[in-house]
């Protein structure tokens, strides 16, 4: 049994309320009054089966916004990162940024150095991600890459991740086009360091993953199909909604999964009144 996986999970709405099933695990199919509880069921069900300790699910088709959120949704953006953790570095996150280590918090901090990222560990999917003191790694495959026109690539930097096996992962290094901003109404968590500034904001979902907010103002007339923003403080890929919709089914987009990424008008920008770390805390994004 795997102990963390990817699936997309079908579903569509009928008399009875909401049917869910991942193709290809006929016993998860499943009925349910709304797709929150539809999904935990399925996670219920891959569990039993000993398929999966911990199922991230990905609609499909992608559920339509809540109402109270598409203003958010305009245009429609996702960040999409592979869910396949790989905690086996060989490298101390230390060593592969120009900052220091925070003693209260215990992040690093500081910009992307050349050093790269050594995973001992396989890659199952095409995509996966690494945590370490407050930094987040997201590395994706050639293949995923390759299905990426050039003009999309144009402008991203990847580099190779050092790992086992024969296929090639390259690391999202950036550069980040757009930054994401707090939206006081809608932050449910997170923390800041005094020392040295860090800040975790985490954001309530409502039948879909939020990843956060960037500003509207900040986005030019013509938006890339393709592009990164950085959430605290590290490159995340996004695409827009439209173009997740033909690369999501694609051959190599296994482990792939999007989350909501919101556009925001500046009225509602603001800076979320976090509580203070007292000591050394990570969390998993």
């Amino acid at each position: 049994m795997r102990e963390e996986a990817a699936f997309r999970c079908k579903w569509k709405r009928d008399e009875n309320g909401y049917t869910l099933w991942v193709p290809g695990y006929p016993f998860t199919k499943t009925t349910a009054k709304d797709l929150n509880s539809g999904t935990e069921r399925v996670s219920e069900l891959l569990l039993e089966h000993d398929v999966a300790t911990f199922s991230a699910l990905e609609l499909v088709p992608r559920p339509p916004v809540a109402e109270r959120m598409r203003r958010y949704a305009t245009p429609a953006i996702c960040a999409i990162t592979g869910d396949e953790p790989c905690y086996c570095r060989t490298v101390d996150a230390r060593e592969l940024f120009t900052g220091s280590l925070c003693k209260r918090c215990g992040c690093v901090s500081g910009e992307r150095n050349e050093q790269p990222l050594i995973l001992d560990c396989p890659i199952s999917g095409d995509g996966g991600f690494s945590y370490d003191k407050g930094r987040s790694f997201s590395f994706y495959s050639a293949e995923f890459l390759d299905q990426l026109t050039n003009s999309e690539r144009k402008g991203l930097i990847f580099r190779k991740v050092q790992s086992k096996g024969r296929r090639e992962f390259f690391e999202l290094i950036g550069p980040a086009r757009f930054e994401t901003v707090d939206v006081p109404k809608f932050q449910t968590s997170g923390w800041f360091c005094s020392a040295c500034g860090f800040r975790v904001v985490g954001y309530e979902n409502e039948n879909f993953s939020l990843r956060g907010f960037i500003a509207r103002s900040s986005l030019p007339r013509r938006l890339p199909r393709v592009f990164a923003i950085s959430v605290q403080r590290d490159a995340e890929l996004v695409v827009t909604a439209e173009r997740w919709e033909r690369l999501r089914d694609l051959r190599h987009s296994r482990g792939i999964l999007s989350y909501f990424v919101g556009v925001v008008g500046s009225e509602e920008i603001g800076k979320s009144r976090l509580p203070e770390i007292k000591q050394s805390s990570h969390k998993r994004r």
